[in-house]
């Protein structure tokens, strides 16, 4: 019995997936897709199949933005921080910059699907999707505004809830608008303790 779980084990680290598509530099990507990555790609072709059925697949595409939460769960220690970069504004713009081009590499194929089988909707996918960046860019802001070196994040049930639905419902999506206008100016001036140490 021992040496069939010992096969099993070699067996199941065979299937490792190679996330070869994620920059090296995107440590928070990379450690969330080692944990998760079957679960992530479930999602995205389920989110893929839903999209025959029109407006389906947008809920689909935000339980894909929501399962990328998980990459912000855990802060980076102070050497990472400021390894390149010499303030909290410039630190942020480039968090932002880069982790956004990577969400929208991830979820291109998905809109570009949704696009090629209802091209009289293209308008309203591209609006939808900048709610999407922006609730992606306020996972980001929610993990800086309450940075503390080596720890994981602390949210509030309230925000996390609010989150939530301005991914899920389209009513909501104009909370995500207010929740970066929140929390934009507390993840700088977090971030400046600790760049002014």
């Amino acid at each position: 019995m021992a040496r069939l779980q010992l096969n099993l084990a070699i067996n199941w680290q065979g299937f490792q997936l190679n996330h070869s598509w994620i920059p090296p530099a995107q440590f928070e990507w990379r450690a969330h897709f080692r944990r998760n990555g079957w679960g992530i790609y479930s999602l995205y072709l389920l989110t893929i199949a839903i999209g025959v059925w029109h407006w389906a697949g947008f809920i689909g595409l935000g339980v894909v933005t929501i399962s990328l939460a998980g990459c912000y769960n855990h802060c980076e220690s102070f050497l990472v921080l400021k390894l390149e970069h010499s303030s909290a504004r410039r630190f942020l713009k480039e968090k932002i910059l880069t982790q956004s081009l990577l969400f929208g590499k991830f979820v291109a194929p998905i809109v570009l699907w949704y696009i090629f089988r209802f091209p009289e909707h293209w308008l309203a996918y591209l609006i939808l999707l900048f709610f999407y960046f922006l609730n992606f860019i306020v996972l980001i802001l929610n993990k800086y505004k309450s940075y503390i070196p080596n720890e994981s994040v602390t949210s509030g049930k309230v925000y996390v809830g609010m989150i939530l639905l301005g991914m899920l419902l389209p009513y909501f999506f104009p909370i995500s608008i207010i929740l970066f206008a929140v929390f934009y100016p507390k993840a700088i001036k977090n971030l400046q303790t600790y760049f002014y140490v």
